[in-house]
């Protein structure tokens, strides 16, 4: 019987991973009608706010964002974030006490040696096949990937491991732990018709998403103030990128 993929995920909100990009969470909710003019009466929704105070250094990325808006009009929160995750995760190492936040197989060994285990036992009743290989769908530093792959070595699986990564600064602190690892840009380079033994620890969840205000999709427009949400109200998501991902993870 063909291995059934195992993904790991925890849902977060869905603008946290942008915070550190620009300084400022976001919030939802109604607005004042003068929030658009950046009017006293504004309830947080403002993008990369300065703080009370003082005075806040633009990002190239928000510089950029600026720039294009300018230029071609407002963006979707779709491109926003996909601008933002291609930024945040190629210009740093994001974890721990130096980054902006920690995962579980940071924490604990034990959190990848049962993903390790569970993977195991797919493989054990799939029929152990040889050609099956370990695949990582953004392994982090590779913390979850060693923890998970010591105990799968130790009964008996011997197959290769790819990582699904684009952050350079990442790659690089995997390959401390990974020598041996083949790195991929996206699941299509993938070698083809084998078996997969498929992690995704927190990754669905920062796949970039699309908002929706009354049917109308919400977009980041620029204003006096610095960039904002063009609307406000009750809003619904949906993520294309997620489902193309889980689609052809499941291919």
């Amino acid at each position: 019987s063909p291995l059934q993929p195992v993904a790991w995920t925890v849902t977060v909100p869905s603008a946290a991973c942008l915070t550190p990009v620009l300084w400022r969470p976001f919030t939802y909710g109604p607005r004042s009608p003068d929030l658009r003019a950046g009017g006293p009466g504004r309830r947080g929704a403002l993008l990369g706010e300065a703080p009370a105070g003082g005075e806040r250094r633009l990002t190239p990325l928000e510089r950029a964002l600026r720039e294009k808006i300018a230029a071609e009009g407002p963006i979707t929160v779709e491109a926003y974030m996909e601008a933002c995750n291609a930024y945040y995760y190629a210009t740093r190492d994001p974890l721990g006490a130096r980054g902006d936040f920690t995962t579980a197989p940071e924490i604990s060994q034990m959190f990848g040696e049962m993903v390790g285990a569970a993977l195991a036992d797919c493989w054990d009743r799939a029929g152990s096949p040889a050609d099956a290989i370990y695949t990582e769908l953004g392994p982090g530093r590779g913390t979850l990937a060693a923890d998970a792959l010591r105990v799968l070595r130790r009964l008996g699986f011997n197959g290769e491991a790819h990582f699904i990564e684009t952050s350079p600064a990442l790659r690089d602190a995997q390959r401390e732990l990974h020598r041996a690892a083949e790195w991929h840009e996206s699941l299509e380079t993938l070698p083809p018709a084998r078996p997969l033994l498929l992690v995704a620890n927190e990754f669905f969840d920062a796949l970039a998403i699309r908002q929706f205000v009354d049917g109308i999709e919400r977009r980041v427009m620029l204003t006096p103030a610095g960039l904002a949400f063009d609307r406000d109200g009750l809003i619904s998501e949906d993520s294309p990128a997620r489902d193309a991902v889980a689609a052809r993870s499941a291919t």
